[in-house]
């Protein structure tokens, strides 16, 4: 029964190899995208991520040494204890000696202000609010968010591939288990971004139909999990653990054509940000987004992708991301002439 149990074990590694794209893909990039370069994006790209790096370090990260609050919110707190001991400035004398009552002005409003700050001070610091979209147009939000998911997706996909290969017998079932539910995890958080997204027609329904992609993925990879947890488990009767091993390749075929599904979907997902109204030629040329805007896409795609775009077998979501790429640098920006 253990020989057996090493068999099925061994035969796994590579029908495992989770949400692989390879030579597939590289033909829709060839066919979807010409060999196009981001400009600047050496000088821009260790900008940003500095900058994101001191945002979280100052405003996010909790420091053992300031009692585990952020240094943002421990100034604000060590200013507003200051302007506590100091006091109100001394108001005009009365006859008696005395501040009059109205400099000094009603001490329980002022003491419920001050408790009011504190309150929402402290509320702050334990809820930071995530970057907002607010000056975005919908259609831009989504893109950003998208590309955001395209980047979490593939490394989650490298991490477990790797983890896949590095390891050997049950070890690689153990992997599987831990790469299949961090999957789950960011899915089911992507969603929830998805949700909140509404787009104007004719593509009011492509966030949904994303999500419904999203969600066979997680049910795909709950199978993964109860398959690896099987074998893992001791044998039992009545258990086909012949016809468990058989089925795991089944479900990453699965996988790789939701991916390829979500990749032939990219150019509707790109029409969001296409300025529908026609030139003075007659032709759809120009994009909603300005110049700006469009480089911060292109940022967000070199951050998250980088030379991957540039190799010739790429994933399926790797491409996803050339595609975009390419896209954006065919077309003008609404304030470009």
């Amino acid at each position: 029964m253990a020989d057996r149990e090493e068999r099925l074990v061994s035969a796994l590694p590579l029908t495992l190899a989770i949400e692989r794209g390879g030579r597939r893909a590289a033909h829709h990039r060839r066919r979807l995208r010409p060999p196009i370069e981001v400009k600047d994006s050496q000088r821009i790209v260790p900008r940003l991520i500095i900058e994101r790096w001191r945002r979280h370090y100052n405003e996010v990260r909790p420091h053992s040494s300031l009692g585990y609050l952020t240094p943002k919110f421990a100034s604000q707190r060590a200013n507003a204890a200051s302007r506590r001991a100091t006091g109100p400035a001394r108001g005009k004398w009365s006859k008696q000696g005395a501040p009059s009552q109205a400099s000094r002005g009603p001490k329980k409003q002022g003491r419920s202000v001050g408790g009011m700050r504190f309150v929402v001070l402290l509320f702050l610091a334990l809820f930071p609010a995530e970057p907002s979209h607010a000056q975005e147009v919908p259609d831009l939000a989504f893109v950003s968010e998208y590309i955001r998911e395209l980047g979490v997706n593939e490394r989650m996909r490298a991490l477990g591939e790797r983890e896949l290969t590095e390891v050997g017998g049950n070890n690689q079932l153990a992997a599987l288990i831990r790469s299949s539910t961090r999957i789950q995890l960011e899915l089911g958080a992507q969603i929830y971004k998805l949700s909140g997204i509404h787009l104007k027609p004719p593509f009011e329904d492509l966030a949904i139909k994303i999500t419904k992609f999203y969600k066979m993925k997680i049910e795909f990879h709950q199978r993964l999990i109860a398959i690896s947890t099987s074998l893992l488990s001791r044998p039992h009767r009545g258990v086909d653990y012949g016809a468990l091993a058989a089925e795991a390749p089944k479900i990453t075929a699965s996988l790789e054509y939701i991916d390829r599904s979500l990749l032939e979907a990219t150019p509707l997902i790109f029409a969001t940000l296409i300025d529908q109204k026609p030139d003075k030629n007659g032709k759809v040329s120009h994009l909603i987004i300005t110049k700006a805007e469009r480089q911060r896409l292109l940022v967000a795609l070199s951050l998250h992708f980088g030379q991957k775009m540039d190799l010739e077998n790429q994933s399926y979501i790797v491409s996803s991301a050339s595609v975009l790429k390419s896209y954006l640098l065919q077309y003008k920006c609404s304030d470009e002439p």
